[in-house]
């Protein structure tokens, strides 16, 4: 999943881009939590190895936790970045939507790692 991390970052970045050319800082900064999985996957291998050295589980079982407390601080970012929106409503996709996003992201990871192994 390591090209399909890449790509969604490219994405991201071209989001943000395109929202800073339009003016709308907000929600250039809105977005920028939805990089945190991707980021974590591209680097899963290192931290797995950090963890498993000293951890007693499998290194199936530690990608997947660190996955899911990524999942945890991904919406933890969200929440704090989706408080600068001053539109209830706005504010009410805002947090739908990426948090949709990084929950399907997040399941797709954990589906690859429970299926590679």
């Amino acid at each position: 999943m390591l090209v399909e991390s890449l790509a969604i970052i490219a994405l991201i970045f071209a989001m943000a881009f395109a929202f800073l050319r339009a003016g709308k800082k907000e929600y250039a900064y809105g977005i920028l939590p939805l990089l945190l999985l991707p980021v974590v996957q591209i680097f899963l291998g290192y931290i797995t190895s950090f963890f498993a050295s000293f951890l007693p589980f499998d290194a199936r079982s530690i990608r997947v936790c660190i996955i899911c407390v990524t999942l945890i601080a991904a919406c933890i970012l969200i929440g704090l970045s989706g408080s600068r929106l001053h539109k209830r409503s706005l504010r009410t996709v805002y947090f739908v939507i990426c948090g949709l996003f990084t929950l399907i992201l997040a399941m797709f990871f954990i589906l690859d790692i429970l299926k590679n192994f």
